[in-house]
C-alpha cells in the first residue's frame, strides 16, 4: 500500500507517467542537474519502489500509478496551505481529492508527501484536520465592505459600518500564531476546471477565525469575518463545494 513517496520519487513516476504539472500548492523540483545523474536518480527511485511492491521492472504498479493518477486529475480537490508558526517561514501544503469514490488526503511535509486513503464525502473535515485544533475566538460574525478597510473609501461609513470596524481592529490586532488558505477547484464532464474563492483563516491567542471575501455578479465585495473552529470551517467548505456542484 502506497503511504509515503520522497519528492524525488514523486518527480520521477510523475514525469515517466506524462501527468503534466505537479499540482499546486505540492512543490516538487526537477532532480538532477544533467541526464546522466537524473537517470542515476530514477535508478534509485525505483529500486526503492520495487523493494515496497510499488513498481515492476522501472514501471510504476497499479496502485501507485491510479493514485498520482487521482491526485493530478481529481474531480473535486480542496487544498490548504498553513502557516504553523508565523516565525518559521515553512508552509504546510496538503491536498484532499476525489474522483467518483476514490479519494485521498495528500501532505507534503518537509522532503515527503505522504497519501491517506479517506470517505469521498470526508474532503472537507480531512482536509481542516490537518490543522491544529483551537477553538473557535469570541464574538459574532462581523461583515464589512472590502474598501473600507484600505482606508481609501470615499464612502462615509454608517454607524454599524464603524461599530464593526473597531470591532474588527480588535481581532486584527492581536498577535496571529498561525494563518492559511483552504482553495478548491471542480472539474466538470468536460474536464474543465473551476476555481472556486477561497477561504482563509488565522489563529490568534484568543482562538481561530474564518475570513471569506465574496462579491454577487460584480458588485462590491464584502469581508466576513466568522469566529470558527474546525468543524465550521469544514461546514463552510462543505457547502461551497455543493454549491459549485450543483450549478
Amino acid at each position: 500500500m502506497i503511504r509515503e513517496l520522497s519528492l524525488p520519487a514523486l518527480d520521477a513516476v510523475w514525469e515517466d507517467l506524462k501527468l503534466g504539472a505537479i499540482p499546486f500548492p505540492l512543490e516538487v523540483r526537477s532532480h538532477g542537474e544533467t541526464i546522466e545523474e537524473r537517470l542515476r536518480i530514477k535508478a534509485a527511485v525505483y529500486s526503492d519502489l520495487e523493494t515496497r511492491g510499488l513498481a515492476r521492472r522501472h514501471r510504476a504498479e497499479p496502485e501507485l500509478e491510479d493514485a498520482l493518477t487521482l491526485l493530478a486529475r481529481p474531480t473535486i480537490c480542496v487544498d490548504n496551505v498553513a502557516m504553523l508558526d508565523m516565525r518559521d517561514r515553512k508552509s504546510l501544503k496538503a491536498m484532499a481529492v476525489a474522483t467518483g469514490r476514490q479519494a485521498m488526503l495528500v501532505i507534503q511535509r518537509d522532503l515527503k508527501v505522504s497519501f491517506t486513503p479517506i470517505r469521498e464525502t470526508a474532503l472537507a473535515s480531512s482536509i481542516v484536520e490537518v490543522l491544529p485544533h483551537v477553538k473557535a475566538g469570541p464574538g459574532q460574525p462581523m461583515t464589512i465592505p472590502v474598501e473600507m478597510l484600505g482606508g481609501g473609501s470615499h464612502r462615509r461609513p454608517d454607524p454599524e459600518h464603524r461599530m464593526t470596524m473597531q470591532r474588527l481592529q480588535g481581532v486584527m490586532q492581536r498577535p496571529v500564531l498561525r494563518a492559511g488558505q483552504f482553495g478548491m477547484t471542480v472539474r466538470d464532464r468536460q474536464g474543465r476546471t473551476t476555481r472556486l474563492p477561497g477561504i482563509g483563516w488565522f489563529d490568534t491567542d484568543a482562538g481561530r477565525f474564518m475570513n471569506v471575501v465574496r462579491s454577487a455578479h460584480g458588485a462590491e465585495a464584502w469581508l466576513t469575518l466568522t469566529p470558527a473552529d474546525g468543524p465550521r470551517i469544514a461546514h463552510r467548505i462543505s457547502e461551497e463545494l455543493l454549491r459549485a456542484l450543483q450549478n
